[in-house]
């Protein structure tokens, strides 16, 4: 057999049987139309993909994603884990912006305000002036002498 199997391989007759109602794991599942075990290539690391090709034959019935270049994507497919590296980090930051805008929103409805461009502390009072209260009192006339 060839040795890049996986780019060179062929489906016959492409079925349209929903994978999503088919009983079993993401690397395998029976298929009740065809009566045949599906195997999922893209759940499966390369040199497994290469092998159960190899083993089982021309009566094999398997699941893959072709990209446009050719490459079958495989459980280690470099390609293949970047997109889902990229696609976790874009779902990871969605969800600390919603949680960030949760809280917000929460201090907002607790009454509390940070005015954008102010320093919030926190601690102790070491030292304070005493409020004074009263009434005010007009500024008394400076006399000549203090000239």
């Amino acid at each position: 057999m060839n040795e890049n199997i996986l780019e060179t391989m062929q489906i016959a007759s492409p079925c349209r049987a929903d994978w999503n109602a088919m009983d079993g794991n993401d690397r395998l599942r029976f298929c009740a139309q065809c009566g045949l075990n599906v195997y999922n290539l893209a759940g499966m690391r390369r040199a497994e993909a290469e092998m159960l090709l190899r083993a089982r034959g021309a009566r094999l019935c398997v699941r893959f994603f072709r990209r446009a270049d050719g490459t079958v994507l495989t459980q280690d497919c470099p390609v293949g884990l970047a997109a889902i590296r990229r696609r976790l980090r874009l779902w990871t930051l969605a969800a600390a912006s919603l949680l960030g805008a949760f809280l917000a929103w929460f201090g907002m409805r607790q009454g509390y305000r940070v005015i954008p461009g102010t320093r919030v502390f926190m601690g102790d009072v070491v030292s304070a002036k005493p409020m004074i209260m009263g009434r005010i009192a007009a500024p008394a006339k400076p006399h000549k002498r203090d000239f």
